[in-house]
């Protein structure tokens, strides 16, 4: 509807158009797109044709992926029009072009890579990180959390850990040269807490795993919260987390009572590169998806073996064990 001016026109009796004042609008806070296009009521049928034609090229997006609507935000902000109904809806349209799964596509955000990149020094360089991600995006986006770029074996000793929502979850320990590597396995019942509660529960086995009284370690995973519940940067209340965290604590104390420092690293799962990083969480990924419960030792040496699938890393596995229950030498 428009506010000043001519509302209507109506014919004089000779024939002339004369004006008719404008009436005064109820509701002058509405919102929408009624101070654009009008009231249904008053326009014509060549109008609506009119005013849907316009509101498919506002709202449709340009050859960058934005929309026309977009362009005008700028505008607006600039001192170009401030139509405060226009303005409230622009915010509610994607400024992104968006993916199949809808999620904007980081590389059509305006400098997305210089500021990924200005990120990464400063997390590297921020003392009050407490973890470590090997997932450049998941550390810029939390203060806490620093990058880590190293992806090789550490001198020390090293537990990779995972669980499934079917309660099976594992650990695989790796130590000092010369050290025999430690696969296990179990099963919980996680309560409902699916992943969330064997991821947990994998973290706990490998604590259990280490050898008492070392000074330190690197506890490596691929589900974040699980090493962040331990760092103390994720809360939780779950009756099952609160078990499984009491008792990692119970166990740092018993085991441990000088103290164990532990680095925690968040590496993704499904990796396909050939770090050892990758290596050991392969090499858990297959372990809880077996099924069974396991606790076996292997030669370190083995471990970029085991990672190549689920398939000959459940046949070595089977071969371990049956040579340690007839105590024939391993190979």
């Amino acid at each position: 509807m428009m506010t000043g001016g001519l509302q209507g026109q109506a014919k004089s009796g000779k024939g002339r158009i004369l004006p008719v004042p404008a009436k005064k609008r109820e509701n002058p806070g509405r919102t929408g797109w009624g101070p654009l296009l009008g009231r249904s009521s008053t326009i014509s049928s060549v109008s609506r044709v009119l005013a849907a034609l316009l509101l498919s090229v506002l709202v449709s997006p340009g050859r960058g992926g934005t929309s026309s609507l977009t362009s005008l935000t700028a505008h607006a902000a600039g001192g170009g029009g401030k139509d405060p109904d226009l303005l409230e809806l622009m915010p509610k349209l994607p400024p992104l072009r968006r993916g199949r799964s809808g999620a904007p596509l980081d590389n059509d955000i305006p400098g997305f890579e210089s500021h990924l990149a200005g990120q990464k020094r400063k997390r590297e360089d921020d003392a009050s990180a407490v973890m470590f991600s090997t997932k450049a995006k998941s550390a810029a986006k939390r203060a806490w959390l620093a990058l880590e770029r190293d992806l090789s074996k550490r001198p020390g000793w090293m537990v990779s850990t995972d669980g499934s929502s079917t309660g099976w979850h594992s650990a695989v320990l790796v130590g000092p040269p010369g050290a025999d590597m430690r696969l296990r396995a179990r099963w919980a019942d996680m309560k409902g807490t699916r992943n969330v509660g064997a991821e947990a529960s994998g973290f706990l086995l490998g604590i259990e795993s280490l050898p008492s009284a070392i000074p330190s370690c690197m506890c490596l995973g691929d589900f974040l919260n699980a090493l962040a519940f331990d760092a103390g940067t994720a809360n939780f209340k779950h009756p099952v987390l609160v078990d499984v965290y009491g008792r990692v604590e119970a166990e740092k104390r018993a085991r441990f009572p000088a103290g164990l420092a532990i680095t925690h690293v968040h590496h993704p799962g499904h990796q396909t590169d050939a770090s050892y990083f990758t290596w050991l969480n392969r090499c858990a990924d297959s372990l809880a998806g077996l099924g069974r419960e396991v606790d076996v030792l292997l030669p370190e040496s083995e471990l970029e073996e085991l990672a190549a699938g689920p398939k000959s890393f459940a046949a070595r596995l089977e071969r371990a064990e049956l040579e340690a229950l007839t105590g024939v030498p391993r190979s």
